[in-house]
């Protein structure tokens, strides 16, 4: 998913707490007659917008969900990708394990791919 559908998902939650409203808006372009959704904001919007000291509590989007569960996956990925590569983790800072990502844990998996890479074509020797 691209950034802006992401986006789109505060629209609905954003209308729904009467932050934002949506109008039709239509013009006439090259003898057709283009229609599309505006948004725009309520004064309690920019109510909220001035006042930092009154927070906007939001539903978290699927979307996002989703990302996070990809991106938690991909990281025990690879860390189990590293422990079967006999990679002592102690090795690795914890925050890069945190992270899933790191100067030294990208150069521990860079390392292991070019093994595995070696190792099928049968140059591992």
């Amino acid at each position: 998913r691209n950034k802006s559908s992401f986006v789109l998902e505060f629209l609905e939650p954003l209308n729904q707490a009467g932050l934002i409203f949506r109008t039709q808006e239509s013009a006439k372009v090259k003898d057709f007659n283009r229609t599309w959704d505006a948004y725009k904001m309520t004064n309690s919007g920019q109510n909220a917008l001035r006042n930092k000291k009154m927070p906007v509590f939001l539903p978290v989007p699927a979307s996002y969900r989703e990302f996070e569960r990809a991106k938690e996956e991909k990281r025990l990925k690879n860390i189990k990708k590293l422990q079967d590569a006999g990679v002592d983790l102690n090795t690795i800072p914890q925050v890069e394990i945190e992270a899933g990502s790191g100067p030294v844990i990208n150069q521990h998996l860079a390392w292991t791919r070019k093994l595995e890479s070696l190792s099928k074509f049968g140059r591992d020797n």
